[in-house]
């Protein structure tokens, strides 16, 4: 669970707070949910789901963050199985809104490879943490880029990866 303010001078949306999480178990996942506060907490959005794709297999979402930037656009990441029909290997994905979290962009595929967390190298980790332990989050940059960081096992071990994510 993650929870962020938009403190931002120019945003439309300054002084809204956002509530992201990833709802589920590992025997039953249930998505990527987010609730926001125009009030500065005393109430709170319905539920929106936001790891919602064209042709879903089935979302293994865990592991989500969320930023906002200086112009007040959502951002949210998280790791999810989606691209692999077997639904082993992890890639990160990342959604945007701008209007307040009303409604969001279609997420996107970040990685180019997919991350298999059950290696030899790894160890019994992928059990306890199959998005690679809770190192994924986002920063914003001056420039209203996200930066993100997410644990991934491409290479058979997990290690730190790191992209740079520009919105047009």
């Amino acid at each position: 669970m993650r929870l962020v303010a938009d403190l931002n001078v120019s945003s439309p949306c300054r002084d809204r707070l956002y509530f992201v999480r990833a709802v589920g178990t590992r025997e039953r996942y249930e998505g990527i949910w987010l609730n926001y506060s125009t009030d500065k907490g005393e109430t709170w959005s319905t539920d929106t789901r936001i790891d919602l794709f064209e042709k879903s297999i089935g979302s293994k979402a865990i592991v989500a963050s969320v930023a906002v930037n200086k112009d007040g656009i959502l951002g949210i990441s998280w790791v999810d199985a989606q691209h692999d029909p077997a639904q082993q290997k992890n890639d990160l994905y990342f959604a945007i809104s701008k209007d307040g979290g009303k409604s969001f962009q279609r997420p996107v595929r970040v990685t180019s490879v997919s991350s298999n967390p059950k290696t030899n190298a790894n160890a019994d980790v992928a059990n306890k943490f199959p998005g690679g332990g809770h190192y994924l989050n986002i920063a914003t940059k001056l420039d209203g880029s996200f930066q993100v960081i997410w644990s991934d096992s491409r290479s058979g071990i997990f290690e730190l990866q790191t992209c740079n994510i520009n919105i047009k």
